[in-house]
């Protein structure tokens, strides 16, 4: 088998999904192995028998995420349904047993993720890490222009199929809103490494630019090996000395070993042969006032395939193209 296909765990059914295992048996999905499973669900690997189709199914018990984190809504299923795009996992088809459980279908991606691909490899060849990058933003750029925000931008929820990259996991999509300053605030979600400075404020605000910072974060990490929120908590001068000079950011009064209190370092310290423009372009997308952040997705993007575009030239190397329909 090819190495850079990620390899499942073997199944093993608790009592607890057992009777949901039957029941998707029952609706003609054949289970072949558990992918992950956490606190509110858990992603299984199955094959629908009536098409022959590889698929992922994703159980969500909305009873765990309200206990943890407030009421769970139709967003998720709501923006899988709506975008159709190719750096976007789609869905096939969704439900909920009687229990109050959801299900979702969506199409078996083989290839690792980028964290895997970071575990195997500690950082990504630099057209790469350019390519992911711009297909991402790519997708954001839909997300966005359809009122929502991922909260949730990170190496372990960006798939590689084929030579692309796809965008998952929409479990803390929500849609974009203004400050909420009473008891009914939204509670602090995501991944602490690549939040925003905004994402840690309960009721704060929220819109795309949360997701620039993650994906600021993604990239920073494919082309170091390392988050540029974990470039935080060593304080050495030699480090200190190549920090970008952020001082147009809010500066957060919290512990930086939680929060993106300050400026990171800058990725050329580790990565030296990506172009200045790119290192230019990070620290527009790490801004920690959002008003000083990049603009948008789409901008995001097209500055990365710019870059891209430039290297490729400069080293005579094949072109590359983002996935379009028609």
């Amino acid at each position: 088998m090819n190495e850079s296909v990620w390899k499942p765990r073997p199944l093993t059914a608790t009592p607890d999904t057992s009777v949901h295992l039957e029941r998707l048996a029952d609706a003609g999905f054949e289970v072949r192995s558990t992918v992950a499973a956490g606190s509110f669900g858990v992603v299984y690997h199955a094959v629908e028998r009536a098409v022959h189709r590889n698929v992922a199914i994703k159980l969500i018990d909305p009873r765990a995420i309200a206990a943890a984190r407030g009421e769970y809504s139709q967003t998720e299923i709501d923006a899988l349904a709506m975008l159709r795009h190719p750096h976007i996992v789609p869905l096939f088809s969704s439900g909920v047993f009687d229990d109050g459980v959801r299900y979702f279908v969506m199409p078996w991606i083989a290839g690792p993720t980028v964290r895997q691909r970071l575990q195997r490899e500690e950082r990504l060849p630099l057209l790469d890490a350019l390519r992911y990058g711009a297909e991402i933003a790519d997708a954001l750029t839909a997300l966005h222009t359809n009122g929502l925000v991922h909260r949730d931008v990170k190496p372990g929820n960006v798939m590689i199929d084929g030579r692309h990259a796809v965008l998952i996991d929409f479990g803390l999509v929500c849609h974009v809103h203004s400050e909420v300053l009473d008891d009914e605030a939204p509670p602090v979600v995501g991944t602490p490494a690549y939040m925003s400075p905004e994402q840690w404020h309960p009721g704060a605000a929220m819109d795309g630019r949360a997701d620039l910072f993650g994906l600021g974060c993604l990239v920073y990490e494919m082309l170091t090996g390392v988050s540029p929120i974990e470039e935080l908590r060593p304080e050495h001068d030699e480090r200190s000395k190549h920090r970008w000079d952020d001082s147009n950011s809010a500066i957060i009064d919290a512990d930086p070993y939680d929060t993106p209190s300050r400026p990171v370092m800058s990725m050329r310290m580790r990565r030296p042969d990506a172009p200045e423009s790119l290192d230019r372009l990070l620290r527009r997308a790490l801004r920690l006032d959002r008003d000083h952040r990049i603009s948008s997705a789409a901008v995001f993007r097209d500055e990365l395939e710019q870059i891209h575009a430039t290297l490729v030239a400069e080293q005579n190397k094949p072109g590359w193209l983002r996935r379009h329909f028609g």
